[in-house]
């Protein structure tokens, strides 16, 4: 099959003859004088190509055909339907951050602000979209993300200005939503820190001080409610984080928060006792006697283990008498869901965190007190430390492999994993545990950071490198790792 060209309109014997056909209807003038037939002129369509098949016939007369409408989808796997990484950078935020199974998410009351609304300030939506980019910057270490995502950053600051500055929408909720989402943005933005520093916190000083400024009209709306436990909490584990004492403002602002909600619902108990277990910490740095300190927290150890019993049950395999490594080396424990779990093992990370505070006080007080509290002190002593080791035991047990694959059809996401790296993480940093649990934890820690996004992997191998060097914070890996709330949830009660 030969393609010839572009075919000449002249009849063939001007063609031969390679003189001008002035292509007349009944024949050339040329042929004519020359008193010979004219063999006419042939169609230009039927000599484009010589010798064409069928298949090349029906090519040519679908490039001729108007498009049907009702023709088949293009190939599935065409590249012209993989979505961008920006929609990618999108989705995966939202996953993360807002949505899923349960609404544990961090910001999973920010749903209520979609779609848009026409002629509403374009701030949360570039707030929104730095925090995403941010976020799939550091989770595949994209250097083009993190322009764009700073470039959105500094649009959202001046936006931001503008929103506190007009007396409309200074006492929205989208504006309020917006400063914290912006904490968010910073903190990834630090993530690949070794420290984070005692940051300024202009924007979580900035939501308090707005949620102040409004006073109590805004208590009657339960969106805006629902907003304001979301600030208290991040500001009680960022003063956690960085030991700062607790402002004055947030003390006002979460006792009239609380008296405008179901106080005897066990999340808000367990929000209470981790307000309370703030103040308490401030208080050790500030200066209160061993005797106070311990009766604190066994105070709020006791609310903590009230608690438990609205938690759905758990299966246990633990027996009653069974020294600590048998049980650390035979114990599983089952759960329904993954959120029941995540409920149970923040419920013993933070009564793990009063044990601490009870072990430690016992130890200053050992040198002071007298010959008739030694002996009481001594039982306090060694039971905080035995509290420890078991709560960290049922940690270790809620994420053995065991336990696991129960969960498995449940398709475990990566949100999920943070939050259980994190609980494991914090178990793992108790220096009073024994070996052998210490060693168990650091496997199922290493065997969890595998088949995370690479940023993810490469913080989750940062925070074991520092466990092993020196006595970590807490709480500077939650605001590294978390996307949960630090929370016991009513949908699992």
């Amino acid at each position: 099959m030969v393609y010839r060209g572009k075919p000449s309109r002249s009849c063939r014997e001007c063609r031969r003859r390679d003189i001008k056909c002035d292509k007349k209807p009944n024949g050339c003038s040329q042929c004519s004088r020359a008193a010979i037939q004219c063999s006419r002129y042939p169609d230009p369509t039927q000599l484009i190509i010589y010798d064409e098949t069928k298949s090349t016939i029906n090519k040519r007369q679908k490039r001729k055909a108007p498009l049907n409408r009702s023709s088949p989808l293009p190939d599935p796997l065409s590249i012209v339907l993989l979505p961008s990484w920006e929609t990618r950078a999108k989705r995966l935020f939202i996953s993360q951050y807002v949505t899923d199974s349960h609404e544990t998410n961090l910001f999973s009351y920010m749903r209520v602000f979609y779609p848009p609304q026409e002629g509403q300030s374009p701030l949360l939506e570039t707030v929104i979209r730095s925090v995403w980019l941010a976020f799939y910057s550091f989770s595949h270490q994209s250097p083009v993300a993190l322009h764009d995502a700073r470039v959105n950053y500094g649009s959202a600051l001046l936006l931001t200005t503008n929103a506190i500055q007009s007396p409309v929408e200074v006492n929205e909720n989208r504006t309020l939503m917006s400063l914290l989402l912006l904490t968010v943005y910073e903190r990834l933005i630090n993530y690949g820190e070794r420290n984070l520093s005692p940051p300024s916190n202009a924007h979580l000083r900035g939501a308090l001080g707005l949620a102040v400024y409004q006073g109590d009209s805004q208590f009657s709306d339960p969106i805006r409610i629902n907003i304001l436990l979301g600030l208290v909490e991040l500001i009680i584990i960022e003063c956690l984080a960085h030991e700062l004492d607790m402002p004055s403002d947030l003390l006002m602002l979460s006792s009239k928060v609380f008296g405008n909600v179901v106080a005897s619902a066990p999340k808000w108990q367990f929000l209470k006792v981790l307000l309370e277990y703030a103040q308490l910490k401030e208080r050790l740095r500030l200066g209160i006697s061993s005797e106070a300190a311990i009766s604190w927290a066994e105070r709020l150890g006791c609310e903590l283990e009230g608690l438990s019993q609205h938690l759905r049950p758990v299966t246990s395999t633990r027996q009653n008498g069974k020294r600590l490594h048998a049980y650390i080396a035979e114990s599983s424990v089952s759960y329904p869901d993954n959120n029941t779990r995540r409920s149970w093992n923040n419920l013993r990370v933070l009564r793990m965190l009063l044990a601490d505070v009870i072990r430690e006080q016992c130890a200053v007080s050992l040198g002071s007190s007298d010959i008739t509290r030694t002996t009481a002190i001594i039982e306090k002593l060694h039971d905080s430390t035995l509290t420890i080791n078991t709560l960290c035991s049922d940690i270790y047990a809620s994420a053995s492999e065991s336990s696991t694959a129960v969960l498995a059809s449940e398709n475990v996401s990566d949100l999920q994993t943070s939050t259980l790296f994190f609980q494991l993480y914090a178990a793992n940093s108790c220096r009073v545990i024994s070996d052998q649990l210490q060693k168990l934890l650091q496997k199922r820690l290493q065997s969890l950071s595998v088949g995370q996004f690479s940023g993810v992997r490469r913080l989750m191998t940062q925070l074991l490198q520092e466990t092993d060097n020196c006595q970590p914070n807490l709480w500077q890996a939650w605001l590294r790792l978390g996307k949960e709330r630090f929370s016991i949830d009513t949908s699992i009660i």
